[in-house]
């Protein structure tokens, strides 16, 4: 009786069919990676532009229902339209005050504030620029509510494009900052950080993004 021998795979083919399958996966886990990457990066964008263009319209809203004269900028985080008025902290915890009466925290918020009086001098009023807000009478709407990253006002201005209302109207430019709050991993000029930079501070550029908005709005329009 004739037998039949089957010849299997050598040692050598194994493992080069090994080495070949090991490439595989290496290539396809390092493909997820970039791609994941890639998402992480552009979600934070995402969540950093629609914040901005959120607080572009909001601005223009509040703007145009003001009073040019009554439209006030404080050097510690306020911005009131005698209507309105817009309250931040920032990353680096200046502004301490900044904060609710009963110690709760917040980004950046609108609240309700006829006369501006959060922004009028310190000794003025019982309710003035360094008294923590209360939530409970000024109904604040938290305007930094996007998504799973924190974002901050890193800087905001507001000055007036002209020296004197027209029509009981006026222009205003409003320039601000919007961005993630982790402070060490942006540089001096306002910029993210890029991975293992010079000064150590390492800084993982897909959960860091800085936007700055230049806005000009119109006062007095309604």
């Amino acid at each position: 009786m004739n037998r039949k021998y089957i010849r299997g795979f050598t040692i050598i083919e194994l493992m080069l069919s090994m080495a070949f399958i090991a490439a595989m996966l290496l290539a396809i886990a390092m493909c997820i990676l970039q791609l994941s990457a890639i998402y992480t990066r552009g979600e934070t964008l995402r969540q950093v532009n629609q914040a901005s263009r959120t607080l572009a319209a909001d601005f223009r809203q509040a703007f145009a229902s003001a009073d040019p004269d009554a439209i006030t900028i404080t050097p510690n985080g306020r911005l009131c339209t005698g209507k309105v008025s817009y309250i931040w902290t920032n990353p680096q915890g200046t502004f301490t005050n900044n904060q609710f009466s009963d110690n709760g925290t917040f980004r950046l918020i609108r609240i309700v504030d006829s006369g501006g009086k959060y922004c009028e001098a310190d000794s003025a009023l019982p309710v003035h620029r360094n008294s923590r807000i209360n939530r409970a009478t000024t109904n604040p709407a938290e305007l930094l509510e996007v998504g799973d990253r924190s974002l901050r006002i890193h800087s905001l201005q507001v000055v007036p494009a002209g020296d004197a209302p027209i029509a009981k109207q006026r222009l205003y430019i409003i320039t601000m900052v919007v961005g993630t709050d982790d402070t060490a991993v942006i540089d001096a000029t306002g910029r993210c950080r890029p991975p293992n930079n010079v000064t150590g501070q390492d800084s993982n550029i897909n959960y860091c993004a800085i936007n700055e908005i230049n806005l000009t709005v119109r006062a007095g329009i309604e």
